[in-house]
């Protein structure tokens, strides 16, 4: 037993060592490049961002105002009971009669059901029982109907719950709107900063080539250096361009850092679980040339930013409180009535009901009453106050589409001046590493010197990052233009919140 006890300890050495070299690996190497494309990254923010997440509660919050504001038109009921005692003292009333003391003793009953309907209708039904007891004998009393008041001039229409109901149901389609904003400008920020990390990633490419050119060059002048071609001065400035050239990888390689923090902060809810995810942007780059027309992206603006379409809602909500104002200047006119049945001089609360069912006492009552406030200045004010808050609102909604315009002009004019800097750059980056070439070339023919050669590659390593950021500094312009439209959750083919189906 003993013999096989080293073999195996051997092999569990040999397989742990195995293990621990493996980790080591993977640790200097790195998480492996995880895949992902804008659409990806989108729907990721849309479901674990934490701001969308809180901006998806206020519609919620404004639906419970909504409900909280129709809770006025719910009926309340009331009843009541009481028992009522009284004693009179007696006394001589002449020389040969004393009169008792007497006691009187009442039950009475009350219940009802009052509250508010639609048009300003305030209503009551209820009915109202008592027995009494006395020195003459026990009575019973009822009553059973109807209490109507309707406005007919102030709260007409619009009383006190009807309005706050109204401004709910305002805020509540406000509240979409603000959460559509929110959305909008969640997706742009995550196109950018999708884009971001491409530029980030390849200008990382770009800078270890440059290395590799400045590398390349040092062992050639190396090998001059060697058989007296070149002096070692030429060695030395290649040995300064290497170094050079990985303090700006250090820097492109935090700024990769930085742009993968920046997107997962957008799409991702708990960072701790994901911060050693490495995303890499599959998405290629378009170089494709813009379609613009200014003319149709404006009217596109002017109808679909939810900002415009937002302040349109306020006003509406300030139009419901100017006719709300309105309708407080007015006086109180107010048809009145009640009908019902009663019973008096009952033995008992089983014969009052009995009296009550067999309708022998109705009674009704209709009438008219106007209360009429003698100055009313306060209320005259702020009604003016509201007409001239309203015709504010107008003025800055007129204002705010201008602005929409001018940001949708500058838009256009973006993508057209970042689209020509796009070809530009290409041009720029394929004339540089002609030059490049045929520098090196006539360096090999002695007819060139490694400080040219050394000026051309960074040129070269300058002109392709450029070429890189003019790329993406394209497709975010697009990105840009299509939120200042409106459009671009739909270019983008996210759906609106308004358009989801309910959970």
């Amino acid at each position: 037993m003993n013999d096989n006890i080293v073999p195996r300890m051997c092999r569990f050495l040999i397989c742990s060592l195995w293990i621990a070299c493996r980790c080591a690996a993977a640790a200097a190497s790195g998480p492996a490049p995880t895949p992902i494309s804008l659409a990806e990254c989108l729907e990721m923010a849309l479901v674990n961002n934490l701001e969308l997440q809180n901006e998806r509660i206020n519609p919620e919050i404004s639906r419970e105002d909504q409900t909280i504001a129709r809770a006025g038109y719910d009926p309340s009921f009331r009843v009541s009971a009481q028992h009522y005692y009284e004693e009179a003292p007696g006394g001589q009333t002449n020389a040969d009669s004393v009169n008792p003391t007497s006691r009187t003793e009442t039950d009475s009953f009350q219940a009802s059901v009052a509250g508010t309907g639609p048009l300003g209708l305030k209503y009551e039904v209820g009915g109202a029982l008592s027995e009494t007891e006395s020195p003459y004998g026990e009575s019973a009393r009822g009553t059973f109907g109807v209490t109507l008041t309707q406005p007919l001039l102030k709260n007409f229409l619009l009383d006190d719950v009807s309005y706050n109901t109204r401004i709910a149901e305002n805020r509540v389609y406000g509240a979409g709107i603000q959460l559509e904003t929110t959305l909008q400008s969640l997706v742009t920020r995550v196109a950018a900063a999708y884009y971001a990390l491409c530029y980030a990633r390849e200008n990382v490419r770009v800078q270890t080539e440059g290395i590799a050119l400045a590398r390349q060059l040092r062992d050639d002048n190396r090998r001059r250096v060697e058989i007296g071609a070149m002096t070692p001065l030429d060695e030395s400035q290649a040995e300064s361009q290497i170094a050079a050239r990985e303090a700006d990888l250090s820097n492109a390689k935090m700024a990769y850092a930085t742009a993968q923090n920046l997107l997962k902060s957008l799409i991702y809810s708990d960072y701790m679980a994901m911060q050693a995810v490495l995303l890499d942007p599959s998405d290629p780059l378009s170089d494709a040339p813009p379609d613009l027309d200014p003319q149709a992206s404006w009217k596109r603006a002017l109808q679909s930013r939810p900002e415009l379409i937002k302040k349109r809602i306020d006003i509406e909500g300030m139009g419901i409180t100017v006719r709300y104002l309105k309708n407080r200047v007015l006086p109180e006119l107010d048809l009145i009535g009640s009908a019902g049945f009663a019973a008096s001089d009952a033995d008992s609360f089983q014969d009052a009901f009995s009296d009550m069912a067999d309708a022998d006492e109705p009674y009704w009552s209709a009438g008219i009453q106007i209360s009429v406030p003698l100055n009313n200045a306060a209320a005259r004010a702020k009604y003016r106050q509201g007409k001239l808050q309203a015709e504010q609102s107008l003025i800055a909604l007129k204002k705010q589409e201008q602005a929409v315009l001018i940001e949708v002009d500058e838009a256009i004019q973006r993508v057209r001046t970042r689209y020509d800097r796009m070809l530009s750059t290409r041009q720029s980056r394929a004339y540089a590493e002609q030059s490049l070439d045929a520098e090196q070339k006539k360096m090999k023919s002695g007819n060139s010197t490694s400080f040219v050669v050394l000026q051309l590659q960074r040129d070269l390593i300058a002109a392709r990052a450029e070429e890189i950021g003019a790329l993406v500094d394209y497709q975010v312009a697009r990105i840009e233009l299509r939120r200042a439209e409106g459009g671009i959750l739909q270019s983008l083919n996210v759906l609106p919140e308004s358009d989801k189906a309910p959970q």
